[in-house]
């Protein structure tokens, strides 16, 4: 789930940047058409490679996943640098930004579903969740992404109109007053989308109420509030629960089928506690947290090495210019964001699932009930207590340190102050990292 939500990261960072020229191609229509029929036989190639050896499509389908973001990247290079596409789109009389952009996704998404289409077969897992038929998959597909757009779209209409404004000339500048107006519009945009976001979210994913009198009581007695239980529809094939939202009356808990399907009453209610863990320990908050320090990486590489490799391309480039600068930009922040969300944000994650498992020590409930769930998740998942995760520990790992904190209850005091720790290394870089951006920017 994380490394495709950290390609659509990408997809909406390369349809951010502007192109610095025309393209290759004079007519805009014309460049449109050609990127058309180029978009065309990329989804010819994707189809074709996942049906000409579908046992190993379906074996390796992670991995293709992964590969066929790549090869969309590539296009979307080609579409918005060299073809400048999206061009046509300049010449709307409102919107035109929007535009582009849901031009872009859609693009985006019918490659992911050519390759979803392609690669599905009717197995049992699909079977046991409800899911008949391709169209219903990819329909749960859409749903489950789709939402993560929302932010950049609403963001984009929100400049976009600002922008046929006189406050759009300030916006253009690199003002204070333009760095200002666009931190106050973010800060009340973020504060927006933290308050009603989670609603939409849960509507779009066709999340439908449960009613648990045993998860209630679970709930009550950690005195963690929320708006309700749900089943979450569209990942009725996957075995997982979360929590959305951080506000506890717009705050969900949700379950797919098969988690609450295949695994025992006990294991269950172990995985509620430690999707509660996250909330209670704020990780909710923290994770948001960590993924900005991403964009100060981002920023310091632009301030410090990105302006000086822009003013060489345009002092020593002559042929391609237009397509070398805006690369100049894009794929060194891909190559840091991806790093970082890799390793530094990975990190972290691993740390917070570590608390979270941790969290049983502190309710009624035996330590052993979490044990015993993470046993039953990888025995219903095809035995994949072995299966490696760059942002979880592995189910066995997961499980042997849960049995020396058994044996050593002093175990979680330790990881707790290990947590602290980093974060608190974290936040130096932050402050760090704040102030040296703010004052290169005076």
């Amino acid at each position: 789930m994380f490394s495709n939500l950290l390609f659509l990261v990408f997809v909406l960072l390369l349809i951010s940047i502007p192109a610095s020229s025309d393209g290759w191609i004079a007519s805009p229509t014309a460049a449109l058409a050609v990127s058309l029929l180029a978009y065309a036989a990329l989804c010819l190639w994707i189809w074709g490679r996942n049906r000409l050896s579908p046992k190993k499509s379906l074996k390796h389908k992670e991995k293709l996943l992964i590969w066929t973001n790549v090869e969309i990247l590539i296009f979307f290079v080609v579409y918005q640098f060299i073809f400048v596409g999206q061009r046509v789109f300049a010449a709307l009389p409102l919107l035109p930004m929007t535009a582009a952009s849901i031009f872009a996704l859609a693009l985006y998404f019918g490659a992911l579903a050519i390759f979803h289409a392609s690669i599905y077969r009717n197995i049992y897992v699909f079977q046991e969740a409800g899911i008949q038929t391709r169209y219903q998959y990819l329909a749960d597909q859409f749903l489950m992404w789709v939402p993560f757009t929302l932010p950049f779209l609403l963001f984009t209409v929100i400049f976009d109109l600002i922008d046929s404004t006189a406050i759009g000339a300030y916006l253009d500048d690199d003002s204070q007053y333009g760095s200002l107006i666009v931190l106050s519009l973010t800060g009340l945009f973020m504060l927006g989308m933290l308050t009603f976001l989670p609603y939409l979210v849960r509507r779009m994913w066709l999340c439908t109420p449960i009613d648990d009198h045993r998860l209630n009581s679970i709930c009550s007695a950690m005195r963690f509030k929320h708006a309700g239980m749900y089943e979450w529809t569209v990942m009725n094939h996957t075995i997982t629960a979360a929590i959305i939202g951080i506000i506890p009356k717009i705050r969900y808990v949700i379950f797919t089928k098969r988690l609450l399907d295949q695994l025992p009453k006990e294991s269950i209610e172990a995985v509620l506690v430690h999707e509660i863990g996250h909330s209670k320990l704020k990780h909710l908050l923290l994770l948001p947290f960590i993924t900005f320090g991403m964009v100060l990486c981002g920023s310091l590489y632009s301030v410090f090495l990105g302006e000086q490799l822009l003013a060489w391309i345009d002092s020593e480039i002559t042929f391609g210019k237009g397509v070398a600068e805006p690369l100049a930009i894009y794929l060194p922040l891909v190559l840091i964001f991806g790093l970082y969300f890799r390793y530094v944000f990975g990190f972290y994650s691993r740390l917070f699932e570590r608390q979270a498992d941790l969290y049983i020590f502190t309710t009624s409930l035996p330590p052993e009930v979490m044990h015993d769930a993470l046993d039953n998740i990888g025995i219903a998942t095809g035995h994949t207590h072995d299966k490696p995760s760059w942002h979880h520990y592995s189910i066995r790992q997961r499980m042997q340190f849960l049995e020396l904190a058994i044996a050593n209850p002093a175990l979680v005091k330790t990881h707790q102050k290990r947590v602290i720790f980093w974060l608190i290394c974290y936040a130096f870089f932050f402050v760090t990292a704040s102030i040296t951006l703010y004052l290169q920017w005076q």
